[in-house]
């Protein structure tokens, strides 16, 4: 039986439950439901092609926020088609490993539509490692050659991109019909001692309002 990748470790260990705490959020009771692959999701996937496909990182899953008032969550409200949500929750991944998942993912099922958050520029894999730390020019060669083979990749797929982050890096995101960080309001964490802000339920509303336009 063929199946798609299973969530990362920390998702996949929360298969087939609901929690109401999740990585840094343990204060907003938030309802975090796992399917059997360890996805956050409220059904399970299989292999049929009219699906809308979505893969991204931590702001894309939603963290901070019931599934319902996630873009995500939006869009399966609003459309005929089922909606599996691949995002990886707090996950520090970088761009290519969304990349492969994608390839598995179109080796499965053609979907009606792939939705691409790029993730943030400044990630780098060195082995089982991400790096955060890196020069403007690796940034830049390691972004060309990952979105290269993303468009190559997506070529006769339809499909919507998305990217928000501070550190542009110089790069041309006009082919994105997201390419701010699209901040209207804001889920409150600390990590590590560090403030660190996510998109609200108003953020996603206001970016399934434009992606339900760019689909109509």
């Amino acid at each position: 039986m063929f199946s798609f990748p299973q969530a990362p470790l920390q998702m996949y260990a929360l298969r087939n439950q609901t929690v109401f705490e999740f990585a840094d959020d343990t204060h907003t009771g938030s309802r975090y439901t796992f399917n059997s692959l360890g996805y956050r999701s409220d059904i399970e996937f299989d292999t049929q092609d009219n699906v809308v496909a979505i893969l991204g990182n931590t702001l894309t899953f939603g963290l901070g926020l019931d599934v319902e008032q996630t873009f995500a969550g939006i869009l399966s409200q609003r459309l005929s088609s089922p909606v599996y949500n691949f995002a990886w929750g707090r996950y520090g991944h970088e761009n290519n490993d969304q990349l492969e998942l994608l390839k598995s993912i179109l080796a499965l099922i053609r979907p009606r539509l792939v939705i691409f958050q790029i993730n943030n520029l400044n990630r780098h894999r060195i082995g089982d490692q991400v790096s955060f730390d890196n020069t403007p020019e690796l940034i830049i060669h390691k972004f060309q050659e990952f979105y290269s083979e993303l468009k190559t990749v997506l070529n006769t797929c339809p499909h919507l991109l998305l990217h928000w982050d501070d550190e542009h890096h110089g790069v041309d995101f006009s082919d994105c019909i997201v390419y701010n960080k699209y901040h209207i309001d804001s889920v409150d964490f600390y990590q590590n001692g560090e403030y660190k802000p996510t998109m609200g339920k108003g953020s996603h509303k206001l970016i399934a309002a434009k992606i339900l336009k760019e689909i109509r």
